[in-house]
């Protein structure tokens, strides 16, 4: 992407960004990503039955925002995401069954309780005959309870079972919205959660924040097919993380777009982590896996700025992004500190 389509790029996204908010505003809905995620799309490639869904129901909120939220699971969400949501359901109807079972096994026990109070008078030494009648209905009422009981019980094991079951599942399923498809690292959705847990932890500041881009990527993909270009974001991605520390974040967020958190790393320091990633990079013999022949070396453009505690992430990671594009109109295969 040359200099030109960047500024387009830049300028087209942020007008469709502030349509989708103005959509939002005025269907009185919030602005939260599955709402924003469908008003973009909406914005960027007008569809004609998506309007007339979402105008049909306009001017009630709720109807709305569940119709909304059903189009981004139906039309968008990842694959994982509405695996998540079928999840969430499986486990709600699970929830309520188990709820149903327990206050039915409830409901029995106080009219058991009612039952023995009903009866207690004809248990006197003065009721006679009528002592045995009465106890021979007790022990059947009490064989019933118990017998509910066991089988309550067995139900309840079940389910504990079917939900120890779902745990792995969901577990899995988090594992897999977390992570890009392609290289193994985090993606966006993952970044995002690793970064809620580190920024609990005081001693993980400052953290430096890279934002690496492979030059000239396209080109690359152009000359040598997507397949070759898959095995380069494999490559590219699996040299980053072994030469970054275990406690730090990686995550590609684009096409060919890594960024990287460093955790208890400044800005200094930063430079040093980021050229030696650069020149890592550069000397990657990459080749083609039936002819073995080696590719053209691939390159990075970085760009570096710190975080420090109590600072937005995501301003800091613009600061690093703005870093990265200075480096790219440099000359590329260099690393640019953010300069305010």
């Amino acid at each position: 992407m040359n200099d030109f389509q960047y500024q387009k790029l830049m300028t087209t996204s942020g007008k469709v960004s502030r349509q989708a908010l103005m959509v939002l505003r005025d269907l009185e809905i919030p602005n939260i990503p599955a709402c924003y995620h469908v008003a973009y799309e909406l914005c960027e490639d007008s569809s004609v039955s998506l309007k007339k869904q979402i105008e049909l129901n306009k001017g009630d909120r709720e109807k709305v925002l569940k119709d909304v939220q059903n189009i981004y699971y139906d039309l968008i969400a990842q694959p994982q995401k509405k695996e998540l949501r079928k999840f969430a359901q499986r486990f709600h109807q699970l929830v309520a069954s188990t709820s149903s079972s327990v206050n039915k096994g409830r409901d029995q026990i106080a009219d058991y309780a009612n039952y023995l109070k009903e009866i207690r008078p004809f248990l006197d030494p003065d009721s006679g005959a009528d002592v045995l009648n009465t106890t021979t209905l007790l022990i059947k009422e009490t064989e019933s309870v118990h017998l509910y009981a066991k089988e309550m019980a067995n139900k309840l094991a079940d389910t504990h079972l079917q939900i120890e079951q779902l745990k792995d599942k969901h577990l899995q399923m988090k594992e897999l919205a977390h992570k890009d498809n392609l290289t193994g690292v985090l993606n966006r959705t993952g970044l995002n959660d690793a970064y809620a847990k580190v920024e609990m932890i005081n001693d993980n500041f400052p953290i430096a924040v890279l934002v690496a881009d492979i030059d000239k990527f396209k080109e690359f993909n152009d000359k040598y097919g997507h397949l070759v270009g898959d095995s380069v974001l494999k490559a590219v991605s699996n040299s980053l993380k072994k030469n970054i520390k275990g406690i730090d974040i990686i995550a590609r967020v684009g096409g060919e777009e890594f960024i990287m958190l460093l955790m208890n790393t400044n800005l200094k320091d930063s430079l040093k982590i980021a050229e030696k990633l650069r020149l890592i990079i550069e000397q990657l013999h990459i080749k083609k896996r039936k002819s073995q022949e080696t590719i053209d070396s691939c390159t990075l453009s970085i760009g570096a700025a710190q975080l420090n505690n109590n600072e937005d992430v995501y301003d800091i990671i613009e600061h690093a992004d703005k870093a990265m594009y200075k480096a790219k109109k440099l000359g590329r295969n260099r690393v640019e500190l953010f300069d305010p």
